[in-house]
C-alpha cells in the first residue's frame, strides 16, 4: 500500500472517530431513567429500542425494571426504586385519588368501538356461558384489583342489568387465566394480548362474549399509559421528549416490519409459533396526552365508586410542553 494512500485511510479513520465521538459520548453521557414494567405487546418497541441503543442515541439510557404485577408498578415507582412505570390508567387514578400525586406522561395503546379493541371477556365451553347475562352466579377473572377489567366487569355487567355483586370475582394474574380456564377454576375472565390468544386455542374452548374494556364506547379512549410523579415530570422534560423520540422510532419500525415482530414475539415473548399468525400487534405512535382520551374513563370509574373523589382528566395528566 502506497504512502499516500495509507495516509488518506489514517486521515478518513481519524475523521471518523471525531464525528462519531460526540455521539458516543452523548450516549454515555445520557442520564439514567429506571422503568418499572410488565412484559406486554405494548411495549415492545421500548424491549426493542432498547437492543437497538436508539433510547441512548435520543438521550436517555433506559434501566428496565420487571415486576411480577401493576401494583408492584405503582409500588416501585411511590418508593422511589424506580423512576417511570407503565399501566393501565385506572390504578393509577385510583392511586392518584388517593393522595399519590402520579400522573400520566405518555399515553399508549387506545381502544375504540369498533375498530380497536384488545380486551376479551371470554367464558370456557364447560361452564355453559353463552352470554354476559349468563355470568350470574359464576366465577368471573379479572386481574389485579382497581384494574381495567374490574372496570370492564362494572361496564359489561351494567349493560346486562348485572353489578359485580351478581358475580363472584376472582382476582389472579393474567398469564395464569388459560390454565384456570382448562382446570375450570374460573368460568369466564376478562383478559388481554398476547394470553387471550392463547386461552381461544386452548383446550377450554372459549367462547367470546365481548370485546373491549368498555361496553360499546365508540369515542377512542387510553388503555395503558407511563407515569410519574408530578415532581419528576416537572424535573424531566428533556427525558420525556428523548423517550417519546426513541419509542416512535423503534415502535414506526416495527410496524413497517411484521417478519420482525414475529421474530420477538418467538424470541423475546416465547409465543408458540403456531399462534402468531392469530395474534394482533399494533403500536400507537400518538403519544402525548389529552384529556378527551380519558373523559369517559374518568366518568366511568366514579359511576361505579372506583374513583372516591371528583376527577377531571386533565388532573390526571401531563400536557406535553
Amino acid at each position: 500500500m502506497g504512502l499516500k494512500l495509507t495516509r488518506r485511510l489514517a486521515c478518513l479513520a481519524g475523521l471518523a472517530t471525531m464525528l462519531a465521538s460526540p455521539l458516543a459520548a452523548q450516549a454515555q453521557d445520557a442520564p439514567k431513567v429506571r422503568f418499572a414494567y410488565l412484559k406486554t405487546l405494548d411495549l415492545m418497541p421500548f424491549f426493542y429500542g432498547v437492543q437497538k441503543g436508539y433510547f441512548k442515541e435520543a438521550g436517555v439510557d433506559i434501566e428496565l425494571i420487571a415486576v411480577p404485577g401493576g401494583p408492584a408498578v405503582g409500588a416501585a415507582v411511590a418508593s422511589g426504586s424506580a423512576d417511570i412505570g407503565y399501566a393501565a390508567p385506572t390504578p393509577i387514578m385510583i392511586a392518584r385519588d388517593q393522595g399519590q400525586p402520579f400522573k400520566a406522561f405518555v399515553s399508549l395503546e387506545w381502544e375504540r368501538t369498533p375498530d380497536r379493541l384488545w380486551g376479551d371477556i371470554l367464558a370456557t365451553e364447560k361452564s355453559g356461558i353463552k352470554s354476559l347475562k349468563d355470568l350470574k352466579g359464576k366465577n368471573l377473572g379479572v386481574s389485579v384489583p382497581g384494574g381495567l377489567c374490574e372496570l370492564a366487569a362494572h361496564d359489561w355487567l351494567a349493560s346486562v342489568g348485572l353489578t359485580t355483586k351478581d358475580v363472584n370475582i376472582l382476582n389472579n394474574p393474567f398469564p395464569q387465566m388459560p390454565a384456570m380456564m382448562e382446570l375450570g377454576t374460573v368460568d369466564a375472565v376478562c383478559i388481554v394480548e398476547p394470553f387471550a390468544t392463547a386461552a381461544l386455542a386452548g383446550k377450554s374452548k372459549p367462547v367470546l362474549l365481548k370485546k373491549g374494556y368498555l361496553a360499546d364506547v365508540k369515542e377512542k379512549y387510553r388503555v395503558s399509559i407511563l407515569f410519574a410523579s408530578e415532581k419528576w415530570i416537572g424535573g424531566h422534560a428533556k427525558e420525556i421528549a428523548a423517550i417519546k423520540k426513541a419509542f416512535v422510532r423503534a415502535a414506526t419500525e416495527l410496524k413497517s416490519n411484521p417478519t420482525l415482530v414475529k421474530e420477538i414475539l418467538a424470541k423475546e415473548y416465547r409465543f408458540p409459533p403456531a399462534l402468531i399468525d392469530k395474534l394482533r400487534t399494533d403500536f400507537a405512535l400518538d403519544l402525548d396526552p389529552k384529556s378527551e382520551d380519558y373523559r369517559i374513563m374518568v366518568e366511568k370509574m366514579t359511576k361505579y365508586g372506583m374513583l372516591k373523589h371528583p376527577m377531571k382528566p386533565e388532573d390526571f395528566i401531563a400536557p406535553a410542553k
